[in-house]
């Protein structure tokens, strides 16, 4: 059912081994697929770890399966970012290790600092909710002037268009870089499927583009099951190619 639905949306699309180069030339485009909210359920967890491509793992810092699907996602050299709870304007997240803008300098360092020592092997880090905090330039550089200090990379879930976190990345030498696309605000898949086009279509158009997903069981099926059928045309490569090309 899902490859008639890609047949029809005339999807292209290749994964395969990373880039030989940081910033290939002449390529077709480069993809990142995200996949976020990672730690709370381990079976879901497992699943995004096995997609057949070289997706970035987003873990929530303090989560029951946090550890684990670290050592699972390392076994398979799968990447691995922090996926950090960040305020937002809204609601109040609830997870642990959440930045919050009324914490004092020490409290916000600390909660940093819990999240880099739990998620240890993680190269990157990007905001989980987060759209009152990204947009303010303070906190910003907080959580930037970390990220450099330990030679890490940002990417920017773009939870608000007020969202400060690239500026504030390239004033401070912070690889970073932004999604471009939402897979599953619609979870039926066939809409998921035509929110893989559109990022394949930028990612053709524009040369790179960054896809972020959730551990739904729609989005994990219309992944697992699209992308090895799909004809070349593009190269899916961790996030932190995309962010680290944006220095070079």
């Amino acid at each position: 059912m899902i490859s008639v639905a890609a047949r029809a949306l005339g999807l292209l699309l290749f994964f395969g081994s990373q880039a030989n180069a940081l910033c290939p030339a002449n390529e077709d485009g480069l993809l990142s697929i995200v996949i976020d909210d990672l730690g709370y359920r381990l079976e879901a967890g497992e699943a995004a770890i096995r997609l057949p491509a070289p997706v970035t793992l987003a873990v929530i810092p303090g989560t029951p399966y946090a550890q684990a699907l670290m050592a699972a996602a390392g076994e398979r050299d799968k990447e691995i970012i922090i996926h950090m709870p960040m305020a937002a304007s809204l609601q109040a997240p609830g997870d642990p290790y959440t930045l919050l803008l009324d914490m004092s300098e020490h409290e916000f360092e600390h909660t940093l600092s819990q999240a880099f020592e739990e998620l240890a092997g993680a190269t990157g880090l990007n905001n989980h909710m987060g759209s009152a905090l990204t947009a303010d330039r303070s906190a910003m550089n907080r959580v930037m002037g970390e990220l450099a200090k330990r030679d890490m990379f940002f990417i920017d879930s773009r939870t608000t268009e007020d969202s400060l976190a690239m500026d504030v990345a390239r004033e401070l030498g912070v690889p970073a870089f932004a999604r471009s696309v939402f897979l599953d605000n619609d979870r039926d898949a066939a809409k998921i499927a035509e929110q893989l086009k559109i990022a394949v279509d930028l990612a053709r158009r524009k040369g790179r583009a960054l896809a972020i997903g959730h551990p739904f069981p729609e989005t994990l099926r219309v992944l697992d099951e699209l992308l090895p059928q799909l004809p070349i045309a593009l190269t899916i490569v961790p996030a932190s190619q995309l962010a680290r090309c944006q220095t070079h």
